[in-house]
């Protein structure tokens, strides 16, 4: 039997190019396994994140409310034990979601959100003596502004290749600033309109926790102006004493123009929780109790910001003109 020398080299080949094919395959098999974990992993991370993020704007949102309450004092971490815990409606894109404030367990299936709890800390961002301790004030050369920080924290676990959970651990500190009105040249509640008729310069900061009208050019601002609702080039609704008047832009440096920003509560008091001008008390009618005698036999909201009751030395005088000095008491 004769055989070709060609047909010995083809066969040769063939095996050697199946062989070289098998190798791709199983390189590219491999390859794609690899990539699928990881993707898998990374968007389960990702995904991890994102429920963190959300636990976190949902304990943010309880935490502001519940300082909201009373503005001028400062809650410790038990204040904030009644947080509810995140649930399923809240991430319905997550399955067998569960959550707890304490760790996740040594073994056994972790909590989707655990570790979810907000702690009073000192200014950096220590932990205190206990959960009844108020947290201490951070100052600047301003002894009217302090700033009170929380730490906020959530532990994420999400499955991910093979069911092996992948954890996210995010903190967050909530700040609750409290500033002095007195930094600012203007500071407002309500609406704001400034029309002045010679030349006016405002050097200060102004502020207003309503909507800002300016229409004259003979207006100034040499520093910081903020509004909360809106500035409008133009007079205010009901402003009948400037009719006729064409508006015209104040002036202002060039890379500080008025902008918006948030609501501010003058020395930590919310008007719409505390003050009151339809109840008994006379204590709580206006923003003016800060430089009022508090009177006695009634609730004092405001103790703690009230001067009188900061004043070292008092001096009372009465309808008759009769003078007593006391020594803060």
């Amino acid at each position: 039997m004769l055989m070709k020398k060609n047909a010995g080299s083809t066969m040769l080949i063939v095996l050697t190019v199946l062989g070289t094919l098998s190798a791709c395959v199983i390189a590219s098999l491999n390859y794609t396994a690899v990539v699928s974990r990881n993707v898998m992993r990374s968007n389960a991370q990702r995904t991890a994140t994102e429920v963190a993020d959300g636990a976190m704007d949902y304990a943010f949102a309880h935490w502001r409310e519940i300082c909201r309450q009373q503005t001028n004092t400062q809650r410790p971490t038990a204040d904030f034990s009644s947080i509810p815990l995140p649930t399923q409606t809240l991430f319905p894109g997550v399955d067998n979601f569960t959550a707890n404030t304490g760790a996740n367990p040594t073994s056994g299936t972790p909590y989707t959100v655990a570790n979810y709890k907000i702690e009073a800390v000192d200014p950096q961002l220590t932990s205190l003596a206990s959960t009844t301790t108020a947290p201490p004030p951070s100052r600047g050369q301003n002894l009217g502004t302090a700033s009170f920080y929380y730490l906020a924290s959530a532990d994420v676990s999400l499955p991910a290749f093979a069911g092996k959970p992948v954890q996210v651990k995010l903190r967050r500190v909530f700040e609750k600033k409290l500033e002095s009105p007195w930094q600012y040249a203007i500071f407002y509640a309500d609406r704001l309109e400034i029309h002045p008729s010679p030349p006016f310069t405002v050097t200060g900061w102004v502020h207003t926790n309503e909507k800002l009208f300016t229409a004259h050019n003979t207006l100034t601002f040499g520093s910081k102006v903020t509004y909360t609702d809106d500035w409008s080039i133009g007079f205010a609704p009901g402003d009948a004493s400037h009719s006729g008047e064409t508006p015209v832009a104040p002036n202002q440096p060039s890379n500080l123009p008025p902008a918006r920003d948030q609501a501010k509560q003058p020395f930590g008091l919310d008007s719409t929780r505390i003050f009151s001008t339809t109840d008994t008390n006379p204590n709580n009618d206006s923003y003016r109790e800060l430089v009022e005698r508090p009177s006695s036999g009634s609730p004092d909201p405001i103790a703690e910001a009230r001067y009188y009751n900061q004043a070292n030395v008092r001096i009372l005088i009465d309808n008759s003109n009769n003078v007593t000095i006391k020594n803060g008491r």
